[in-house]
């Protein structure tokens, strides 16, 4: 976007090409179309990977995503940080702790101005908010699949297992 407006994006403020130095950049308009194209790049793969496959190959192709993202061949691997793509993944794989993470990473930008803060303080909520909503992402699978609105436990599951799998002749 801020290419199109003949700015060279890497060399200009953070020299990330990130939504959030887009917006410094070439303004607000800018900086959505940036923020909402790094969004879907994370979520398509992760949905796509989801709905074909399962949770597991969601999760790797939103991770291949990300590292896409971070890390693009085209542009010597210099790309953006990885949050808005990052949100697409979450957003496929977990959507119910966006409900959490949003007003974090808003509040914290409120009180900071640095969108950088706001990232790094929802990512550290989304283990606790991840946990909180069901444990993992195969927990939340489990669960659908099941029908069951609580899953049980992930140890509770695995002792199960080993019970029904290990030889009665201890």
């Amino acid at each position: 976007m801020a290419r199109s407006r003949g700015i060279d994006i890497y060399s200009f403020g953070s020299g990330n090409p990130g939504a959030s130095n887009v917006y410094r950049a070439a303004g607000k308009g800018a900086a959505i179309v940036v923020y909402l194209a790094d969004l879907v790049k994370g979520l398509l793969p992760a949905l796509i990977g989801g709905l074909v496959f399962d949770r597991t190959v969601a999760l790797a192709a939103g991770l291949s995503a990300v590292l896409g993202h971070c890390y693009p061949i085209f542009y010597k691997f210099r790309g953006g940080k990885g949050v808005a793509t990052g949100g697409g993944v979450v957003l496929a794989v977990m959507p119910q702790i966006l409900i959490v993470l949003t007003p974090v990473y808003i509040v914290m930008v409120a009180l900071t101005k640095i969108s950088s803060v706001g990232s790094l303080v929802a990512l550290m909520v989304s283990v606790p908010a991840a946990a909180l909503a069901g444990g993992t992402p195969d927990a939340v699978s489990r669960r659908r699949a099941s029908g069951s609105p609580v899953s049980p436990r992930p140890c509770a599951a695995s002792a199960r297992r080993r019970r029904r799998s290990t030889p009665s002749g201890h």
